[in-house]
């Protein structure tokens, strides 16, 4: 059984047309690139990422006192010394006013200390 001419002509235009649907869906696509120029200078590497940190030990700073912490006065990349570097600085506040629970319990504790220090 032969096939007819035109309907031969119609399956080899549709393998054709599929065949370049094909080549151009799967053709190479151009790669964007950066263009600079190329100079020398000094390399200069950094690092910076995202972590978590392990905490070792655990430290709690506090100032007897109520205040304020001011700015360290340091800046990144500055040398620490020991001894003669300032961390941080601790303005006090203004002294509030005692209200009278406050006053009772500062002359509850001053008793208890007083008692302490006989008893001792």
């Amino acid at each position: 059984m032969a096939i007819p001419l035109r309907k031969s002509a119609w399956i080899v235009a549709g393998l054709a047309l599929a065949g370049a649907a094909a080549w151009w869906a799967f053709r190479p696509q151009p790669v964007a690139v950066d263009m600079a120029a190329v100079e020398r200078g000094t390399l200069e590497v950094t690092v910076s990422d995202d972590a978590r940190t392990r905490i070792r030990d655990v430290y709690t700073v506090s100032a007897p006192v109520a205040g304020t912490v001011q700015r360290t006065p340091g800046h990144v990349g500055d040398q620490v010394v020991a001894g003669e570097t300032i961390v941080g600085v601790v303005r006090p506040a203004a002294p509030a006013l005692l209200d009278i629970r406050s006053r009772r319990e500062a002359q509850a504790a001053l008793a208890a200390a007083g008692a302490a220090v006989r008893l001792a």
